[in-house]
């Protein structure tokens, strides 16, 4: 059995006060000291620090931009942080104030980094002028042109809800136009457009007609191909610093495209009213000096690499060199000043234009280079060449299925398109011949792309 062990004896320790005040008092304040600051500091100081409210705003026009206090912050149909107090809330689209309102805003303390604090604040629309009105109607359908170039969605390229917004800010702005639907319409280029444009359940003839040929197949559509004998005038326009030779046709009616499996070039009637076309297009020495009574249009002065690349037209040695690289925008540009000097209506020639200058030329050769040099003759030269040529028809999928000449009559009305076709160049280095139809963005320039000028007597 173990010895039992003596422990020495000790002195207890004991707290001694503080300022009169026992241990057990001043243990029990700090405690309660600590514990209040830890409960201010987690449930409190958030909400000091950053007052707000999540606001989820709705507004009935689709897609319309949100400014609170003058920052934009995104789509109006969304919620965001808004810091407490009175904030001034404008909306906008297509340019166009839409609605402009003073919100206020609570200033929640407890637990705002836990508890979702939010308010609801459906925005009102002001009163809109026609203007606005047009403004957003041609923004909806020139979303609708865009999206019209592609044909197949993913995962990654996703497909917006194009026609739903179009018909949703019609009626939140009170429009009531069947045309623009129409137009709208006319846009059809995937599967994802044409089932959209089918749930809107508008009847009129041309949507109607547009469904049906969206919904085709891919077989053979339009007439059959047919020449026609037409003689040109050799004409002139003088434009002081250089002289343009051209053909000017008479009024005419002809097939323009061919029966195809291509509906941008399937073949319909067309009527041309009287014109001239230039023998040749547009040359580096013209462009230059263009360039020299506007200089915003210089290569120096435009933000884009494509622009004239590979380029460098000269006012001091005249060349036949066709010019390259310029945009649609520009070229319209380039017209506008010939009108001014000429005092003739100076224009890219429609695709119609076009076209029946190409039939008229369609014995020659193709053109090898970009060496366009007129020989004399009563045609155009190198209609068929080494470069697309502009024109100013925009690019509509499918108006020539359903009523070409109403359709373009509604674009020009609206002007949506952002897209312009070209004729005349190569495909996979061959020539694609005169009925087939290619496209560029207004805003693109491209090496292979240049154009020549049409004109009429004002």
């Amino acid at each position: 059995m173990k010895k039992r062990r003596e422990l020495p004896e000790v002195e207890p320790v004991r707290l001694k006060p503080v300022f009169g005040i026992r241990p057990g008092v001043y243990l029990l304040v700090l405690y309660t000291i600590i514990i209040v600051l830890c409960v201010f500091l987690v449930c409190f100081l958030p909400g000091i620090v950053k007052g707000g409210e999540f606001v989820n705003f709705s507004f009935p026009v689709s897609d319309a931009g949100l400014e609170i206090d003058g920052v934009y912050q995104g789509v109006a149909d969304y919620q965001y942080f808004v810091p407490s107090g009175n904030h001034t809330v404008k909306v906008t689209k297509a340019d166009q104030t839409l609605s402009e309102q003073s919100i206020s805003v609570g200033h929640p303390l407890f637990l705002t980094w836990l508890i979702h604090y939010h308010q609801d604040n459906p925005l009102p629309l002001d009163q809109v002028s026609e203007q606005a009105k047009q403004a957003v109607l041609r923004f909806d359908l020139q979303e609708i042109a865009r999206y019209s170039t592609v044909t197949d969605y993913d995962p990654v390229s996703v497909y917006p809800p194009l026609y739903s917004n179009l018909a949703r800010d019609m009626r939140a702005l009170g429009i009531d136009d069947s045309d623009a639907l129409d137009l709208a319409a006319q846009y059809i280029g995937s599967k994802e457009m044409l089932d959209e444009a089918s749930s809107l359940q508008v009847s009129t003839p041309l949507f109607s007609a547009a469904l049906d040929a969206a919904k085709a197949s891919d077989g053979q559509a339009g007439l059959r191909s047919s020449n026609i004998d037409i003689t040109g005038k050799r004409t002139t326009l003088d434009a002081g610093l250089f002289t343009q030779s051209g053909i000017s046709y008479p009024e005419a009616s002809f097939v323009m495209g061919d029966r195809s499996g291509d509906k941008s070039s399937a073949g319909i009637q067309v009527t041309t009213e009287p014109f001239s076309i230039a023998t040749t297009p547009v040359t580096q020495y013209q462009w230059a000096l263009f360039m020299q009574a506007h200089p915003e249009w210089e290569k120096s002065a435009v933000g884009d690499d494509a622009y004239l690349a590979g380029q460098n037209p000269s006012v001091l040695v005249p060349s036949s060199t066709a010019v390259t690289g310029v945009s649609a925008k520009a070229a319209d540009a380039f017209c506008t000043w010939l009108s001014e000097i000429t005092g003739k209506q100076v224009f890219l020639p429609s695709e119609t234009q076009w076209s029946l200058a190409a039939m008229a030329s369609r014995n020659r050769a193709s053109q090898k280079d970009l060496e366009y040099v007129d020989d004399g003759s009563d045609t155009a030269t190198g209609m068929l060449g080494t470069i697309w040529q502009l024109t100013s028809t925009p690019y509509i999928p499918l108006a020539r299925l359903t009523d070409y000449g109403k359709v373009m009559a509604l674009e020009e009305r609206y002007q949506v398109s952002n897209d312009r076709i070209v004729k005349g160049g190569l495909m996979a280095g061959t020539q694609s011949g005169r009925n087939t139809v290619g496209t560029i963005r207004v805003d693109d320039a491209s090496g292979l792309v240049g154009f020549r000028i049409a004109w009429m007597d004002r």
